[in-house]
């Protein structure tokens, strides 16, 4: 019976094995950091849309507000502040855009300028990184 000499690399080392071990595990360390950060990209982007379908849910309430002096009451609008009394559409339509900003948006707020027929609405709120806020301006009417 005749034995083969083993050869030189005739299989893996325990060294070889840890440090093959120790490339995955930093492959999975940097997957798992990749996934966060595309769960923080996700969130913020979320908001901004969030933030964008508000001013537009108010642009399409002052759309429907009948009259250049209903239109005039939007302005300086601050949900952080007391909300205008009347005109009465003005003000359902306010307390409504103050109740959504506030609920879908963490610490959210909205304030409106009007000039003339020039509308700008701006939402803010508090991302992980700081305040972050999403104008819109547009005109309403002629």
């Amino acid at each position: 019976m005749s034995h083969n000499p083993p050869s030189p690399q005739s299989g893996f080392s325990l060294i070889e094995v840890m440090i093959a071990m120790a490339i995955f595990a930093f492959g999975l360390l940097a997957l798992a950091a990749l996934q966060v950060a595309a769960v923080r990209a996700t969130t913020d982007s979320q908001y901004i849309t969030q933030a964008n379908l508000l001013a537009n849910e108010m642009v399409g309430m002052m759309w429907g507000t009948p009259t250049a002096t209903a239109l005039s009451a939007y302005h300086n609008l601050d949900t952080q502040a007391s909300l205008p009394s009347s005109p009465a559409i003005v003000a359902a339509n306010a307390s409504t855009w103050r109740d959504d900003v506030q609920r879908q948006l963490p610490q959210g707020q909205g304030q409106i300028a009007v000039n003339g027929t020039q509308v700008t609405v701006t939402v803010s709120w508090q991302s992980r990184t700081g305040q972050r806020s999403h104008a819109l301006t547009t005109q309403i009417g002629n």
